[in-house]
């Protein structure tokens, strides 16, 4: 909880963080959250990362001590295609 109250001290544009409760205290506290899979979505959508790439990290990312939903990974691989789809 101590990155929350830096950010918040800081006035941080952004917090990155996963963990479900940090999150919601984050929403509390009014600042604006991203996880890790947002973080690469976007680095994705900015063309810093290929598609190969964005699957190859989720997959480290599952495959580690970080518990991750199977239905955040799919929602992740949609937006994955539904981005590759529109340019």
């Amino acid at each position: 909880m101590d990155v929350l109250l830096l950010a918040r001290e800081l006035q941080a544009d952004l917090v990155l963080i996963d963990e479900k409760l940090g999150r919601k205290v984050a929403g509390i506290l009014g600042l604006r959250v991203q996880g890790t899979l947002g973080v690469l979505l976007r680095a994705y959508r900015k063309h810093l990362i290929s598609q190969d790439e964005a699957e190859a990290a989720i997959q480290k990312l599952a495959s580690s001590s970080v518990r991750v939903s199977p239905r955040l990974i799919q929602w992740f691989r949609e937006q994955l295609t539904r981005s590759s789809s529109t340019e």
